[in-house]
């Protein structure tokens, strides 16, 4: 129903008649004004339901249409900008470029397997905020990589070691005003060292390190099971809680707990290696239980590599762990390459990379295993394997400082995104393997430890008071020095004196090689000048295990017995040959000396 007054000239339609009565009317305090826009909104909204909405052209296709129509002359091409990409997450920019340089090959799948224990990262987030803080506030980063002859980088070529590599990473992406110092990684890898060397050695390893160390990784896991050796007939143990296992994970928790009270703020991590040969394990099921416990990452180079080879060894089997002439199998690093003997070092580069169907010689399950090559095939060389069957070659190196660079890189990118952390990791108040913390100090309260060659500390050399003509001292392998008798006949005798604050007590331990052929036996006899008592030990350097390692033999007992006051003599003598030995070697590397308990 209209209003009446509405005027509506003939032949005009709803619309413009609205309009007509439009001119003049709109006064916002008149009822008619508001009564004509409600119906003219209403026929509008009817006529988009009935007839659709207006056909409107888009100004770059009426551009388009216009230029298509108009002279060749007249006609310029129109460009429509691309819309612009995506801003990128700074922080991701970040880890990208400090990861620029990671293995070719190495996915990310590799790198989320090595992660096997994240513990605590409020350390490593520490030292993530400082990398990102470098610019502004530049420092030299310390770190200090502990571990055995991987570590120590035997038969890799210098500057490829996984402590270099981190060091020159550090250095590269990180770069610090000249003048200012640079970041430095020290290496203390000592040939056969396991853990419980290092827990020995920790107070003095306190003495010649700086204080205010940024970064601890320790590489223990193949020496902390079976130590290092190169027998093919490697006497390989089946049992994962192995005789000697609560030494080791001791000793582990020992480094450990020490470590966070001298250096608080230190990122310390396992860096868990393991050699070709698949017969032994590693101790990386000893150290998880430490690092859990005390909220300790850990980096595992197994779990990062050797599913892979597991595969590659499954599809090889058939053809004698050989490939087809230029088939790498599976993708690098992964698959079978090219020796590259440039990465080993020119005492054992003659030889050359070992190749699978070799290091499967090793493997105790494999039965005899003729490595005789097919036609059309060739021998498989991994590339990080290197000259041997227990060392990774420059190439597992860089894997290697690849996993840790990676850990640290991903920590400081969560950090740029303000990430939260945990608080500080506070040292449990119970132990892990010992019911106090506070009993792991006193049991590795060493005062004295002299050795025959520098075992992850600066050498205190190991002297002899006195010694018969049949004791020498010489490296007899890969510079292991040491007191050394080798007459048949036995009678042979050295003599060390201990001189510590006199009315203490004192509990000398004795290092000696273990090997399994050729060694002898030995009566070692401690005297206390002072109180004139004796207390004598039996030992023999012969064992089964097909290993060559240092072993230690705690000569007094605590608070039983006799004791060392401060003033003592130790006396090796050598026993004659057994019948049924190869030989009659004793070999002294080192005398320790720490506090009663």
């Amino acid at each position: 129903m209209v209003r009446e007054g509405f005027k509506r000239p003939r032949g005009q339609t709803a619309f413009g008649a609205i309009m007509y009565n439009f001119q003049g009317t709109l006064n916002p305090n008149s009822k008619r004004t508001w009564t004509l826009l409600i119906v003219g909104a209403t026929i509008i909204n009817v006529w988009i339901q009935v007839a659709g909405p207006p056909r409107c052209e888009s100004i770059a296709l009426m551009t388009h249409k216009a230029a298509e129509t108009s002279p060749p002359a007249l006609r310029r091409e129109v460009v429509v900008p691309a819309p612009a990409p995506p801003l990128e997450d700074p922080c991701d920019v970040e880890y990208k470029r400090v990861t620029a340089d990671r293995t070719q090959g190495l996915t990310k799948e590799d790198l989320k397997r090595s992660w096997t224990n994240t513990g605590n990262r409020q350390r490593l987030a520490q030292l993530g905020e400082t990398l990102n803080a470098m610019k502004r506030k530049p420092r030299p980063i310390k770190g200090v990589v502990s571990g055995g002859s991987i570590s120590l980088g035997h038969g890799a070529e210098a500057g490829l070691r996984y402590s270099d590599r981190l060091e020159k990473w550090f250095n590269d992406k990180y770069p610090i005003p000249e003048g200012e110092g640079r970041h430095q990684i020290l290496n203390k890898g000592s040939h056969g060292a396991d853990i419980c060397a290092m827990a020995k050695r920790l107070n003095l390893l306190f003495e010649d390190l700086p204080p205010d160390i940024d970064l601890f990784v320790l590489e223990f896991a193949v020496n902390d099971y079976q130590g290092q050796d190169h027998e093919r007939q490697i006497d390989f143990k089946m049992d994962v809680f192995y005789d000697g296992f609560d030494r080791i994970a001791t000793c582990a928790e020992t480094v450990i707990y020490k470590l966070l009270r001298q250096y608080p703020r230190a990122t310390i991590l396992f860096l868990e290696m393991r050699t070709a040969i698949l017969g032994r394990k590693t101790a990386s099921l000893l150290h998880m239980g430490a690092a859990q416990h005390y909220q300790i990452p850990v980096i595992d180079y197994s779990e990062a590599m050797f599913p892979d080879y597991q595969f590659l060894l499954q599809l090889l089997k058939p053809f004698n762990y050989s490939t087809a002439i230029g088939d790498t199998v599976l993708p690098y690093p992964h698959g079978c390459h090219p020796c590259v003997k440039e990465h080993i070092v020119p005492g054992f580069r003659a030889n050359g990379c070992a190749d699978v169907c070799t290091i499967m010689k090793f493997n105790p399950t494999e039965g005899p295993l003729h490595c005789q090559l097919a036609q059309g095939r060739e021998p498989c060389y991994v590339p990080f394997f290197a000259h041997d069957e227990v060392h990774p070659s420059g190439i597992g190196h860089q894997i290697a400082s690849d996993l840790i660079i990676d850990a640290i890189a991903s920590t400081a990118r969560d950090v740029c995104n303000r990430e939260r952390f945990e608080l500080a990791a506070a040292i449990p108040r119970n132990g892990w393997m010992v019911s106090s913390p506070d009993l792991l100090d006193r049991q590795n309260a060493f005062v004295m430890v002299n050795d025959t060659y520098e075992v992850f500390v600066k050498k205190r050399k190991l002297e002899a008071a006195t010694h018969t003509d049949g004791f020498s001292y010489f490296d007899d392998k890969f510079g292991r020095f040491g007191w050394i008798a080798t007459n048949e006949q036995g009678g042979e005798s050295i003599q060390f004196d201990i001189q510590q604050p006199a009315g203490g007590c004192y509990i000398p331990v004795l290092s000696v090689l273990k090997s399994y052929e050729g060694m002898g036996t030995f009566t070692v006899t401690v005297t206390d000048k002072v109180t004139k008592e004796v207390a004598t030990v039996e030992g023999d350097g012969l064992w089964k295990p097909k290993i060559s390692v240092p072993v230690d033999i705690q000569l007094l007992q605590d608070g039983i017995g006799v004791r060392c006051t401060g003033n003592c003599q130790v006396n090796v003598q050598t026993h004659p040959k057994k019948d049924d030995r190869k030989g009659n070697k004793v070999k002294v590397v080192s005398l320790a000396v720490r506090h009663c308990v």
